[in-house]
């Protein structure tokens, strides 16, 4: 046997356009969706990220922005839940000041039920909780 080194992801960040553009087609055929592309600003963003789980985190966050993405472009939103490219996100510039976690979630969990239109059980799964936490979450938002 031969040991193959491959480095991860982060260091080769000139394969992070070729891995979306295959991992779009392959979870556009799983869904049945026509994502066509991904934006400029949303691919600067993957790649500037760090990838710490390498192609599987890679190949996750394009999942769940294929499932949950209302476009036929995957936009910098379809990633905020990954936290990429979503510094501006958290910086309210009307009072100079950061968003509480509070305030980003209420946000977050809001624009969710808005994807599904209102239905709660689809909304926690998307949000990777069950029913009831959705339901705790929303009496104290």
């Amino acid at each position: 046997m031969v040991p193959i080194h491959v480095p991860p992801l982060r260091d080769r960040k000139e394969d992070i356009p070729a891995l979306v553009n295959h991992f779009l087609k392959k979870f556009n055929k799983k869904t049945k969706k026509e994502i066509n592309a991904i934006s400029k600003q949303a691919l600067k963003a993957l790649m500037e990220y760090n990838w710490p789980g390498n192609i599987r985190e890679l190949e996750n966050t394009i999942e769940r922005a294929v499932v949950l993405s209302k476009n036929d472009i995957l936009r910098p939103e379809d990633f905020i839940y990954y936290g990429i490219g979503a510094k501006t996100t958290f910086y309210h510039s009307l009072d100079d000041r950061y968003k509480t976690l509070d305030e980003i979630e209420k946000e977050y969990v809001s624009k969710i039920l808005e994807i599904f239109r209102g239905n709660k059980t689809k909304a926690a799964q998307a949000l990777g909780i069950d029913r009831k936490t959705l339901r705790i979450k929303l009496d104290k938002l």
